[in-house]
C-alpha cells in the first residue's frame, strides 16, 4: 500500500486518511500521513492526536506520550481538553491489554 496525504481544496491535509490507516492497523502508513499533517498544520488537533495513536499502534508508547503532550507543553491551549481526554482513553485501554 502506498501512503500519501490527501490535500482537499488547498485547505489543507486530511487527517481522516491517516485514522483509516490506524483503523487498518498500518501503523507506519499512518504516521507518515499524520506527519505530514501536522509540518502543515501544527495547530490541528487532529494530527496530534493521529501521531500519538500511531506512535502507540507501534508500540512506541513513550513517542505517543510526548506526541499527546507536545502541545499541552507548547502552550496551545486548545488542545488542552483534547489531549487529557485522549490520555485518560489510552490509559484505559493499556490498562485492560
Amino acid at each position: 500500500m502506498m501512503c500519501q496525504t490527501v490535500l482537499i481544496e488547498n485547505k489543507g491535509p486530511n487527517t481522516a486518511r491517516s485514522l483509516c490507516w490506524l483503523r487498518l492497523g498500518d501503523g507506519k502508513c499512518a504516521l507518515s500521513d499524520t506527519q505530514q499533517c501536522k509540518a502543515m498544520r501544527p495547530r490541528w488537533p487532529k494530527a496530534w492526536y493521529c501521531e500519538g495513536a500511531a506512535l502507540s499502534l507501534l508500540k512506541d508508547y513513550k513517542g505517543a506520550a510526548n506526541a499527546f503532550l507536545e502541545p499541552q507543553n507548547s502552550g496551545f491551549p486548545v488542545l488542552n481538553n483534547h489531549i487529557s481526554s485522549t490520555l485518560i482513553l489510552l490509559s484505559e485501554y493499556h490498562n485492560k491489554l
